[in-house]
Formats: C-alpha cells, structure tokens, sequence
C-alpha cells in the first residue's frame, strides 16, 4: 500500500480511475482527498494544499494506518507535528520521503526514532537544518536501512553520519551523499564497511 502526497500547481490530477465528486472544489480539502481514497483503492495521490499539510497527514494516517510508504517529497510547511503522527504509526511505515521539507530537523526525530522499526528506505534530501544527530538513532530503531539518501544536506556531521553508517553497514544498499560537503574520511570508511552497498 502507498500513499503518495504531492503539492502540485494545478488543479487535482484525474486519472481514469480518480472522479471529482460532484460539487467538490480545490479548497475542499480533505473531502476531496477522501472520496478519492475510495474511488482509487490503495493507492492515492493527493494534493497537498498550502497551509494544510499536517492537517491532512493527520487525517491521512486515521484513515490509511497500515500504509507502508509515504512520500512527502516537497511539502514546504510539513513540520515535527506531522512526523509525531507519522510516528504513531511508524512500525508500519517501511518508506519515508521527507526531500525537500526545509521545516523538518534533527530534533523533529531523536525523541521520535524509536517509533520507526521497520524503515527501509529513508530521504532527507534537501533537508538544510539536519547535522545528522538524529541519524544514528534512526539507523539504531530499524537496524535494516537498506537506502539512505542525504543528498544537499549541507551541514551534516562526518562523525554523527559514519556512526549512522556502521549501525546499519550489513543491510545498506544505496547511500546518496551528493553536495555532502562536510563529510570526509570517517563516513567514506564506514561505507567501505557495507557490504552490500551498490549505489553510491
């Protein structure tokens, strides 16, 4: 099951499978999103309207608590109240996107981290407020990271990365540590450790 939630100019996209319901207008919001949960099935694409987007996460996650993958890839005013929701159901949650959310930091996880034991797939690309404390926990709670993608995140700390790194070196895959400036000797011999490591 994946949710995808995507902020987009236009209005609702409408594929074969999605219908308007009648009367329904852009700023309905959640209604909106609603009938076309049930119109699609398992798997929704949702507008994130602006201003609105720990409300409709919240919402979200009441309606679709077993769903696995969340993509909130660009939702600029997602902040820690939609993580904390996230967390509730984070045993759940295999795949997270948090790219591009410039609200979201470090201490928005460390009291957090524990929640999400079943992450596979983590991104916090573009995410400018991380130092990267909160990564080892995270890396601790899952203990089976297989993709990890910290691309343009600045201000990262070598050590708190490479520590990260070594939680999860048996199960890593894919690491994205482009415009990574600040990393240096001690992440590039963690990864050295990761034996299954194929992207990088």
């Amino acid at each position: 099951t994946s949710v995808v939630l995507e902020r987009r100019t236009g209005l609702f996209p409408q594929p074969r499978e999605l219908v308007r319901t009648p009367g329904a207008r852009e700023s309905d919001g959640f209604d909106y999103v609603q009938s076309a949960m049930t119109v699609a099935g398992p798997t929704v694409s949702v507008d994130l309207f602006p201003g609105r987007t720990d409300l409709m996460v919240e919402q979200m996650v009441r309606s679709l608590p077993n769903v696995r993958t969340w993509n909130l890839r660009g939702a600029t005013r997602v902040t820690e109240i939609s993580i904390g929701v996230l967390a509730s159901i984070g045993r759940q949650v295999e795949v997270l996107n948090l790219a591009e959310c410039p609200l979201i930091a470090d201490r928005t996880f460390i009291s957090l981290a524990a929640c999400f034991t079943s992450l596979k797939h983590l991104d916090l690309s573009g995410c400018h407020r991380l130092i990267g404390s909160c990564l080892p926990a995270l890396a601790r709670a899952s203990r089976g990271l297989t993709s990890l993608r910290l691309a343009g995140c600045s201000e990262l700390d070598d050590t708190l990365v490479s520590k990260a790194i070594d939680m999860c070196a048996a199960t890593l895959t894919r690491v994205d540590f482009s415009d990574c400036h600040r990393l240096q000797m001690g992440t590039a011999t963690a990864l050295a450790r990761c034996v299954h490591l194929k992207h990088l």
